[in-house]
């Protein structure tokens, strides 16, 4: 059976290949082509079949009851298609030597009627036929064979079209694993169907390792926690936009994203593809989070700014009055600063500053706070810590204040006399925080270097964000807070 030359045979396979037409579900469309076809024809089977390398597949079938393929050697098809501008009609297959033997014709279907117009690709390349059939001899009218033809050029405009879709689809997916950032396809259940390369290349997986596994695999464990909570949210609304969460790299390390995504149902509503698109932050959070912390941190120190310390005292505040449990605050600050900036110089009394700042962080736990007030000024927040445990604090970091940093250039004894090598033992005063009004006042005749509770309110109003206290403390001298004492 002459066929193809080799060469232009593979460029026909290849071009049916591409089609993806082989073994694909029914399609309206076709079905429509062929019924026509059959009906005009006045043929009782009428199919659109795809010449394969070994057989010829049936993507429309009219009239036949059973099978969608038969072996390439006996399809009408394969002669059909040799010529693809012609209609190849056979009127009786017993009577032509090239289909008397084939077991269509002397077994069922028993053909005896054959008339195909070949399909083609846009290149014009023979894809398959769209044929009709009888199982008696017969020959197609003017107006038949007109119809046949104009039928058959509406299978290639399907054709076309499928092409079209497939060649969107394919730039789509291109775009989608080329493109430079962080794209990921799921399933309805959240498991991994694809991701870009970016996403691979970005995170340091290879593909073994993200297909079929669910997507919050890659979350760090509270960024999962957290999706599971608005989980619901998430599917009711068919996506998110810029939903903060974090993913973990291969090598460990964590990255800050913004992830939108949207969600494709099927017929029923059900989730059946999820898209999504992160964009990593990692570098805006953390330039903002050190922003905030230079807004929140004492430059000197390193310890909680003015602004900052008075905005959690007010939240702190608020808590306890509510919760009716214990706030103390402590406050100090270093007696005679300004002489000892004067004789040593500024650089040695930041030192100063520095290192009691660093003495009072190592004695406080996590949810305690200790800020910088004013220029030689500190205060510790205590949240339910009660008034004697406060004052064994206190008391504790008084003591602990006079083995401050060694001031250079000075000698001397350490016995508290100007030039003392470190600063002596400071008194610190404890503020109690009360919440049910005002107490007696401690007066400046209580001296200095000693541990103290005062009784008053602490003047910060309902906001509890104003300075009175601080500003009282300057104003009123060691009434309100207690400063260590530093001879010069």
């Amino acid at each position: 059976m002459p066929l193809y030359s080799d060469k232009s045979e593979d460029l026909r396979l290849r071009a049916l290949a591409r089609h993806e037409l082989l073994d694909s579900g029914a399609e309206a469309a076709f079905d429509a082509m062929t019924f026509a076809a059959t009906r005009m024809c006045g043929a009782q089977i009428g199919l659109i079949s795809l010449v394969d390398h070994q057989r010829q597949w049936f993507k429309s079938a009219v009239g036949l009851e059973q099978g969608s393929e038969t072996p390439r050697e006996h399809a009408f098809c394969a002669h059909a298609i040799e010529d693809p501008d012609s209609i190849l009609e056979v009127r009786d297959a017993t009577l032509d030597a090239r289909f008397a033997n084939n077991p269509l014709v002397t077994g069922d279907p028993n053909i005896r009627f054959y008339a195909g117009v070949p399909v083609k690709s846009s290149d014009g390349l023979a894809l398959g036929t769209l044929c009709v059939i009888n199982r008696k001899p017969g020959a197609l009218s003017d107006e038949q064979r007109q119809a046949l033809t104009v039928l058959g050029r509406g299978v290639e405009a399907l054709f076309a079209e499928r092409m079209q879709h497939l060649q969107a689809r394919q730039r789509l997916a291109t775009l989608y694993l080329d493109t430079p950032a962080l794209l990921y396809l799921l399933d309805g259940t959240g498991a991994i169907i694809e991701v870009s390369h970016f996403w691979r290349n970005h995170l340091g997986y290879h593909p073994a390792e993200v297909i079929g596994r669910n997507a919050r695999e890659f979350m760090t464990l509270s960024s999962r926690k957290e999706f599971l909570r608005v989980r619901e949210t998430f599917w009711a609304r068919g996506g998110c936009l810029d939903y903060p969460c974090q993913f973990v790299k291969k090598n460990g390390e964590v990255i800050d994203t913004l992830m939108s995504a949207s969600i494709e149902c099927d017929n029923l509503g059900r989730p059946e593809r999820v898209r999504c698109v992160l964009v990593d932050v990692t570098h805006q959070v953390r330039l903002q989070r050190e922003l905030e912390q230079l807004s929140r941190t004492d430059e000197l120190t390193g310890i909680a700014n003015r602004g900052w310390f008075r905005k959690l005292a007010g939240d702190q505040l608020h808590a306890a009055r509510i919760s009716d449990k214990p706030l103390s605050l402590v406050t100090f600050d270093v007696d005679y600063f300004k002489r000892l900036n004067d004789r040593f110089g500024h650089a040695q009394g930041d030192l100063v500053l520095s290192a009691l700042a660093a003495q009072t962080t190592r004695l406080i736990d996590d949810d305690q706070v200790v800020g910088r007030i004013g220029g030689d000024e500190f205060s510790v927040l205590l949240p339910g810590v009660s008034e004697l445990d406060a004052l064994l604090f206190a008391e504790k970091l008084r003591l602990q204040a006079g083995t401050g940093p060694r001031l250079a250039g000075t000698g001397g004894p350490d016995d508290g006399q100007p030039g003392s090598p470190r600063p002596i033992p400071k008194p610190i005063w404890l503020r109690a925080v009360r919440t049910n009004g005002p107490g007696p006042v401690l007066r400046q005749e209580a001296g200095r270097n000693q541990a103290v509770v005062w009784k008053g309110t602490l003047g910060w109003g309902d906001a509890a964000t104003d300075a009175a206290p601080i500003k009282a403390s300057t104003e009123k001298g060691r009434a309100l807070s207690g400063e260590p004492v530093f001879p010069c």
